[in-house]
């Protein structure tokens, strides 16, 4: 990933035919979060996939991650006001960090 980092400007991301992420390579350092909430009951999950701004959620033990197209910061507020989650850790995402979360362990 480091080559593609360094080389590109843009990144595009499909799988099977969709697309899945279609921008700046910047852009994925300042405006994408990884989040990580603790799974709770199901209705966490809902909440997290409601949010336009959500990509991705899935399942890793006890712990739901998301990738959302929102800066970190802006990110916990959203998470706080709509969904009711005050113990979301939101991180900026690196790119290949974003690859494994959008793609990576699915069967």
């Amino acid at each position: 990933m480091s080559d593609v980092e360094r080389m590109a400007s843009r990144i595009v991301m499909i799988e099977e035919g969709s697309l899945l992420l279609d921008t700046a390579l910047d852009d994925i350092r300042e405006k994408f979060t990884l989040v990580l909430v603790p799974r709770g009951d199901g209705s966490r999950q809902a909440s997290l996939s409601a949010l336009p701004s959500t990509l991705s959620v899935r399942e890793r033990g006890d712990v739901l991650r998301a990738v959302c197209r929102l800066d970190p910061d802006e990110c916990r507020v959203l998470l706080e006001r709509q969904c009711g989650i005050n113990e979301a850790v939101c991180t900026a995402i690196g790119l290949e960090d974003m690859f494994v979360e959008l793609v990576g362990g699915r069967s």
